[in-house]
């Protein structure tokens, strides 16, 4: 659904997942990259600017999506 409405934000592909058992799991897609978290304190300013600028955007496009089902 995300994939399909917003086509520039990064989405694994779910494999399988259980939510009703006594050890949850999702199996999904390893999408390669280094956590923000790692990166972070080696960005500038504008760097962690844009980073800040394109995180809202994505929390917008998401925010404005509608599902009948949850």
């Amino acid at each position: 659904m995300i994939s399909s409405n917003c086509h520039d934000i990064l989405v694994p592909n779910v494999y399988a997942f259980a939510a009703d058992v006594p050890n949850p799991f999702v199996a999904a897609e390893h999408i390669d990259g280094e956590p923000l978290s790692t990166l972070w304190s080696r960005y500038t300013e504008n760097d962690k600017l844009q980073v800040v600028h394109r995180i809202a955007g994505i929390i917008m496009d998401m925010g404005e999506m509608c599902f009948k089902d949850i």
